[in-house]
């Protein structure tokens, strides 16, 4: 007996010590203490009343008493999250309590931080009653993550809350073309930065590049390894002709060849042609016959290129209406909503209407709501390296490696 104790006492030693070790600790006492934490934040209901006993002598009604109802956890500790000797949270499956919503559960995010003593709270909506909860008590946003490592026909331009990068195809069946929108300063060059450079490292034989930069700046690092970049809105006219051009004659081969598009991932027989824009404000803002050809040839080009191999990647500092035509923005399948000013500007980049409590997450710079078809809605943050990596991988891809020239495709 004296030894089977001993053996119990050492293996509850060594239990406590991984889970102080690996901080299963904090899932147990977040576990245990969540009763008291929903009430201290507000979101506990007692709204319904039901009958103790049956009505006594003299009784006309039945006794009642005030019901609890509390946000309910579907799961003992919750899954980690990050490696085993460096956990920095758990996320767990909630359902609301009885006449709440987890839009409701999401405003409180912050106040439930704080009475977790953490550094971040994420409410993902599955349903009106249904999410899923993340309780960070180390935020895997704070520090950038390089570039991912290149993956033929694959793209990694962002980390996920688990501190992993997500890996996207370059095109799927719903498209691969993206628009990345927020307010100055959110972090729009690095998501665009992040998906050139996957871009420009797939073999050179499977792709062509052009830029359209009408600030001139943007896109000025990456110009050895493009065709051609574009940096007034003439030249920008001709490289969205030539890029219609090519959808035609990619039908046409496509016909001859009997296939219904291209493959998925690009080859050196079916190459993608892909289209750069840095601020479509820049581009598309004012009126005339131009600026409405330039929006024909965009929406044209976005609805008929996944076929055709013809993606568009572009971005946004004002992403209104006006200045982001409602056929253009429909037909792009991927969206990255940066921090936005009102809920009116995140409507016009998702297409529908996001909660205040998600867009009050996009504190960080390069942190944003990942819009995804095929995918929950959430929270990512571009990987990030300066500006000299990029003026280095555009050297070494370079099509001129002696001039920044463009050459035609």
């Amino acid at each position: 007996m004296t030894a089977l104790l001993a053996i119990a006492a050492t293996a509850a030693a060594g239990w406590l010590t991984i889970q102080a070790a690996t901080g299963g600790w904090r899932r147990i006492l977040i576990r245990s203490e969540w009763a008291t934490i929903m009430r201290s934040c507000g979101l506990a209901q007692r709204r319904d009343r039901e009958t103790t006993h049956k009505p006594g002598a003299g009784e006309k009604t039945s006794p009642t008493k005030q019901i609890e109802h509390l946000p309910r956890l579907w799961a003992l500790w919750g899954r980690p999250l990050g490696p085993l000797t460096a956990r920095t949270g758990a996320t767990y499956r909630i359902w609301a309590a009885k006449g709440q919503t987890i839009d409701e559960i999401a405003k409180k995010a912050e106040v439930i931080a704080s009475s977790l003593h953490c550094q971040r709270v994420i409410v993902d909506r599955y349903s009106p009653r249904r999410g899923r909860i993340t309780i960070l008590w180390k935020d895997p946003f704070t520090i950038p993550k390089p570039w991912a490592q290149p993956i033929h026909g694959s793209t990694s331009p962002c980390f996920e809350v688990t501190g992993r990068p997500l890996v996207l195809p370059l095109n799927d069946n719903n498209g691969g073309s993206w628009l990345v929108a927020g307010a100055p300063g959110g972090g729009k060059s690095a998501w665009i930065t992040a998906l050139v450079a996957d871009w420009v490292r797939q073999p050179g034989d499977t792709r062509w590049l052009y830029g359209i930069d009408i600030k001139r700046v943007e896109l000025g690092p990456w110009a050895p390894a493009f065709q051609a970049v574009a940096r007034d809105r003439n030249d920008a006219t001709e490289i969205l002709k030539r890029a219609r051009a090519f959808i035609d004659q990619r039908y046409t081969d496509l016909e001859q060849a009997g296939l219904h598009g291209v493959p998925l991932i690009p080859t050196p027989e079916w190459p993608y042609l892909v289209l750069v824009i840095e601020e479509l404000s820049a581009l598309l803002s004012g009126e005339g016959e131009q600026v409405a050809t330039l929006k024909q040839l965009l929406a044209e080009i976005d609805e008929l290129g996944r076929a055709a191999g013809v993606l568009v990647i572009a971005a946004s500092q004002k992403p209104t209406s006006d200045i982001v035509p409602s056929r253009f923005a429909n037909a792009i399948p991927r969206r990255v909503l940066l921090r936005v000013p009102t809920i009116e500007h995140a409507k016009s980049i998702l297409g529908w209407t996001p909660t205040q409590a998600e867009i009050d997450q996009l504190t960080t710079h390069g942190l944003a709501l990942l819009d995804v078809p095929g995918r929950r809605l959430h929270l990512a943050r571009s990987t990030y390296e300066p500006v000299q990596s990029a003026v280095a991988l555009a050297a070494q891809y370079a099509i001129h490696p002696t001039s920044t020239g463009a050459r035609a495709a």
